[in-house]
């Protein structure tokens, strides 16, 4: 995630940790207002996550994050998550494309 994101830092951990733990492998990356730093309390969390190769993460795998995080009790608008892949140009500017 990036090192600039706009959260409490046992926020972040929590997260960090949830990431470790049912979704090994996969990279995640943040953006929105959280990075870009126009967010305020009720801003949720934007993230995409990207498996090896730009794979598709696993539904099941997915799941079973979405499942900590909620037993974790974190409010429903505080993520959301995509299955989505970026990739750079040759500018250097990223682009998302939805995994099928």
């Amino acid at each position: 995630m990036a090192d600039d994101l706009h959260l409490l830092p046992r926020h972040r951990r929590m997260i960090e940790g949830l990431a470790r733990q049912h979704l090994p492998g996969i990279e995640i990356w943040a953006y929105g207002s959280r990075v870009n730093g126009e967010s305020h309390d009720g801003s949720d969390l934007d993230l995409v996550l990207r498996g090896l190769g730009l794979a598709e993460v696993p539904t099941s795998q997915f799941a079973r994050f979405r499942e900590a995080l909620t037993a974790r009790r974190c409010p429903s608008w505080w993520m959301s998550t995509t299955g989505r892949a970026c990739r750079r140009d040759s500018s250097g500017r990223s682009s998302a494309n939805t995994s099928s």
